[in-house]
């Protein structure tokens, strides 16, 4: 099967293969939607909310599944608008991180 990616940086996808591989493999259990949290910038500071729990950040993804006469494709794009400027400006934040 094939795995096409729509509006998504290529960082990203690099930040966060070890999420995708794990949709993937849970699929069929996990469905078409799926949610990735966001790692750290490294040396930011947590932020928490009123009851002391740590705040997480990440989006949501969607996959449509495409049969055609010749092999499947999966695409994966962000769920809305909202997760899309979500994952843009994560990437831009860990940028400054990444070797290129």
């Amino acid at each position: 099967m094939i795995t096409q990616f729509e509006r998504i940086p290529d960082l990203f996808l690099e930040l966060y293969d070890e999420q995708f591989q794990l949709w993937a493999q849970e699929f069929r259990t996990r469905g078409k939607r799926c949610a990735i949290v966001f790692n750290p910038a490294p040396g930011s500071v947590p932020k928490f909310d009123g009851e002391g729990r740590m705040v997480a950040t990440g989006c949501w993804l969607e996959a449509q599944v495409e049969i055609t006469a010749g092999s499947p494709r999966v695409v994966i794009k962000p769920a809305s608008e909202h997760d899309q400027e979500m994952i843009e400006r994560h990437c831009v934040e860990m940028r400054r991180f990444v070797l290129q």
